[in-house]
């Protein structure tokens, strides 16, 4: 299920009609999410599946949704892949007009990652802080 998932999150990226694309972006979550029910104890299963729901959920500007599974993929996830998703769930909250939540995620985010990957991180904290 997880695959078809993939072909229907593919399917919605690559068409231009809005319609069609929730149709098949909702089709994947749908996938992914009974994919994930079919693998209660693979943590690296359910961590790939929450990525893709949230990044489904990104696509039909569900901030709240899509925020709820990069919170899901934060919990499984492997600790090096964790800033990537605080950052993802700054750039969500920020998008939700959440600046603290936004802020709080980013920091985290700066303090976990690699010291080559720093420097956008701190430059977006940066715009952030400089917003009202």
């Amino acid at each position: 299920r997880g695959l078809l998932g993939d072909v229907f999150y593919y399917k919605g990226a690559a068409t231009t009609n809005r319609q069609d694309r929730d149709i098949f972006f909702r089709s994947a979550v749908q996938n992914y999410e009974a994919a994930y029910y079919l693998a209660p104890s693979d943590l690296g299963a359910r961590y790939r599946y929450h990525v893709a729901v949230g990044r489904s959920f990104e696509a039909l500007h569900n901030l709240s949704e899509a925020i709820d599974a990069y919170q899901g993929a934060l919990s499984t996830s492997p600790p090096a892949d964790r800033w990537k998703h605080r950052e993802t769930l700054a750039r969500l909250y920020a998008s939700a007009k959440n600046k603290a939540k936004s802020i709080e995620h980013i920091i985290s985010a700066i303090e976990l990652a690699p010291a080559d990957k720093r420097s956008d991180l701190i430059k977006y904290r940066e715009e952030l802080l400089s917003k009202p």
